[in-house]
């Protein structure tokens, strides 16, 4: 099998080198946990081989958002290791799929290439992911119009950016973390055909599809943001195309949305096979709660504190998809929020 099942998409070779958009499998953001039953059985002495779990994950599905495959594994499993820890290459570590130096330095793009590293580079924000600037990224298929429709090159210190950053990426002495997991976990190609952001590629994950939106909701009675869903995409509801928040969430300030409980996603077929499952990601639950009720969304996260800071916190409910379905919803006291912070050093994402 291919070498290639963390990133979630593995390019054909006239795509290498070139942003991919489609929602990526990768060590991250959300974890997807399938097992037998729920969990049951009490703790038991240290060393006693009863106390194993009589709840065996079958399987984990690692997602994470914003980033393609080749800024994080372009040159994989090859680091230059002139900066940062020294990557060694195991001798079975298959190359990646599709990658070809021609790409590297002779790119139908706007811009080259270029590697990213040093202490000063750490740290840069995420690009355009937008749906339809994606879509006209892609060409057709041409993939060579990134760096005009979805380049962010201009930013501040101490975060990092320069002209055609689009099609930039890391190496195994900036990722090591990702890079040595990689070695045991990537297996597999996967495709995602859809574009967008955070909250479209959580739900077309389990869903195979963005469709279904039945309530839109902004507080305080404004209009609902144009932009966040296709309206009227069929059967009178609309389909995901932004970030729009889960509805319900009581931090949330920002557009929300609800889907309709009627379409089929891998928990409900799970379910019928008698295999339980949870969606899972890291993030802030509220900090406290007034004496009249409403929560109170004091935690945050600052991005970058390593390496000088971002100024950027704060964290957003999107990506959790099972948030969006009243059946599968937590309740806004149990959710926890993700954190989700366009500017990120390259060692953590």
């Amino acid at each position: 099998m291919q070498h290639e099942a963390m990133n979630g998409h593995a390019p054909a070779p006239s795509e290498r080198f070139r942003p991919h958009v489609f929602r990526t499998l990768s060590v991250g953001a959300a974890v997807l946990a399938l097992a037998v039953s729920t969990c049951t059985k009490s703790a038991e002495p240290e060393g006693d081989s009863s106390a194993d779990t009589a709840t065996p994950i079958r399987a984990v599905v690692c997602s994470r958002t914003m980033w393609s495959f080749d800024h994080y594994f372009g040159t994989y499993p090859a680091a230059i290791n002139s900066d940062g820890p020294r990557f060694t290459t195991k001798p079975d570590t298959p190359l990646v799929d599709g990658l070809t130096p021609d790409l590297l330095a002779h790119n139908p793009n706007q811009a080259q290439p270029m590697r990213l590293g040093g202490n000063d580079q750490q740290v840069v924000c995420d690009q355009d992911h937008k749906y339809l600037d994606e879509e006209k990224a892609f060409h057709g298929g041409a993939m060579d119009q990134f760096v005009e429709h979805t380049e962010v090159a201009t930013r501040t210190p101490p975060t990092f950016s320069r002209p055609g950053m689009v099609m930039d990426y890391y190496d195994g002495n900036s990722v090591i973390a990702l890079w040595n997991y990689a070695h045991y976990s990537m297996s597999d190609n996967s495709y995602n055909a859809t574009f967008g952001p955070s909250t479209p590629g959580a739900l077309n994950l389990v869903s195979g599809q963005t469709h279904g939106v039945t309530k839109e909701f902004l507080q305080d009675g404004r209009v609902f943001t144009t932009g966040e869903v296709l309206e009227g995409a069929g059967k009178g509801r609309g389909t995901v195309i932004g970030d729009p928040q889960p509805f319900g969430d009581e931090c949330s300030t920002r557009d929300q949305v609800q889907l309709s409980s009627a379409g089929k996603n891998i928990g409900d077929l799970l379910k019928v096979k008698g295999v339980t499952w949870g969606f899972f990601q890291g993030g802030f639950k509220p900090t406290e709660r007034k004496p009249d009720g409403p929560a109170v969304c004091g935690a945050a996260h600052d991005v970058g504190t390593g390496l000088g800071g971002t100024g950027k916190k704060g964290a957003l409910p999107f990506g959790t998809k099972d948030d969006y379905i009243p059946i599968t919803s937590l309740s806004s006291t149990t959710r926890r929020r993700r954190i989700q912070n366009t500017c990120r050093p390259a060692q953590l994402r």
